[in-house]
């Protein structure tokens, strides 16, 4: 026994420091998720508009296009917008960050601020080519979707829906990251 104990200390001691790496690894890096729901085409609207219209404390909203058609007002994306106005004159904490790649973003991020919504474009120096939204601080959507009509109602689009409280933190994170630099 004595020939392999000069073997089986430092092998010891090497697991209990790899399995405590892994750990600590493996608890920053991952996060137990709650639910997951997917989105494809047409059914983004319905889902997000209802994620919306139930959202009680915060929305952040980072995305590279977002639409208002002032010719359409019925059109699934001016929904979308009106959904974030309501949200904020319920009380709701809404911020927005658009691209400013789109000649019209500046007409959209006016009319979110004359109904009291925090919104703006982003720095010209980067182009903010991420669709996320984070709700309530534990619900994220996240994916290919933009607010525009060729998105909510003609293209393949797929996006997620993504229920926890530590994925949503990490992405909030991210979003003020955004909002910062615009």
């Amino acid at each position: 026994m004595k020939k392999y104990t000069k073997f089986l200390i430092p092998m010891f001691i090497g697991i209990i420091i790899g399995s405590y790496g892994m750990f600590l690894f493996y608890n920053h890096n991952t996060f137990c998720v709650e639910k997951i729901t997917t989105l494809f085409d047409r059914n983004y609207f319905h889902n997000v508009d209802n994620l919306l219209k139930n959202a009680n404390e915060s929305i952040y909203v980072a995305i590279f296009e977002m639409k208002y058609y002032t010719d359409y007002p019925d059109s699934l994306e001016n929904k979308l917008v009106e959904d974030l106005i309501d949200a904020k004159k319920r009380g709701v904490d809404v911020y927005v960050v658009i691209d400013e790649y789109d000649k019209d973003a500046d007409k959209t991020v006016e009319l979110l601020k004359e109904n009291g919504v925090n919104a703006k474009l982003d720095t010209k120096n980067v182009t903010t080519h991420v669709k996320l939204l984070i709700i309530d601080g534990k619900i994220i959507i996240i994916g290919s979707t933009n607010w525009s009509y060729y998105a909510l109602e003609k293209n393949h689009e797929a996006s997620v829906v993504i229920f926890s409280q530590k994925v949503a933190k990490r992405f909030e994170s991210y979003f003020w990251k955004i909002w910062n630099e615009s």
